[in-house]
């Protein structure tokens, strides 16, 4: 049975699953694999460039669901508008937020760029409203009245300094990608695979030309963080 695209909503540390709606057990996993990555990242980061890593991440998770969308034999995203939505959405939601999602814990405590890097629920509520007239109640406005109060609460003992800066970047990107990938309508699997490998792709690139030749410490520490943020973390959250 086919899984067509209702949206690819995703999160920093893990894009949400847009295959179906979680129960709560799985709920509860995916929120502590998310979160954990940002321990895990901030850990890796001892070892790796910070753009080589993001882009690490998320070129082993694409690699990862292609793999699977080959053995199910999910059709493979067909069209210019498609690929051009899959290209754009790779840069927005993995290039833009992974790079600045990573770079943020550099200048920020884990608990403090985890916060600011997932607000995108309270960032998507006026653009979804605007763009795709969704209604909003009064409860839902105060809820995120609230959690921009908690988000002050957060910002402000970091100074709004460059990681607080990048971790918010993040949570935008995470948001325009959420508002882009409404417009997808091809199969979820291979969509979120590609839009994984073009956005590490162009990572990769960036890496490059800004931190060199990748100088990792290939630890066994650091592949097994690796191994995590990018199929635990990652790409485990879009397979049911």
């Amino acid at each position: 049975m086919r899984n067509r695209d209702k949206g690819v909503a995703a999160s920093p540390a893990g894009p949400g699953n847009p295959l179906r709606r979680p129960k709560p057990i799985r709920m509860l996993w995916i929120t502590f694999a998310w979160g954990s990555c940002f321990l895990a990242i901030n850990i890796g980061l001892k070892d790796a460039p910070v753009l080589w890593f993001a882009a690490l991440r998320a070129l082993l998770a694409g690699g990862a669901l292609l793999a699977v969308a080959g053995l199910r034999r999910a059709p493979m995203p067909r069209g210019r508008r498609t690929w051009l939505l899959i290209t754009v959405l790779g840069v927005v939601n993995v290039s833009v937020a992974f790079g600045a999602m990573f770079g943020g814990l550099v200048g920020l405590s884990t608990g403090a760029a985890s916060v600011l890097a997932n607000a995108q629920p309270l960032l998507i509520v006026l653009p979804a409203w605007w763009i795709y007239k969704e209604r909003i109640s009064p409860r839902t406005l105060a809820a995120v009245g609230v959690g921009f109060a908690g988000l002050l609460a957060v910002a402000a003992p970091s100074g709004a300094g460059t990681g607080a800066w990048l971790s918010l970047t993040s949570a935008l990107a995470i948001t325009a990608g959420t508002l882009i990938s409404r417009q997808l309508k091809s199969d979820v699997l291979p969509v979120i695979g590609w839009h994984f490998v073009i956005g590490g792709v162009v990572l990769a690139l960036a890496a490059w030309l800004t931190e060199g030749a990748p100088a990792i410490n290939w630890s066994a520490r650091f592949v097994a963080i690796l191994l995590y943020v990018s199929l635990v973390g990652t790409a485990a959250a879009f397979l049911g």
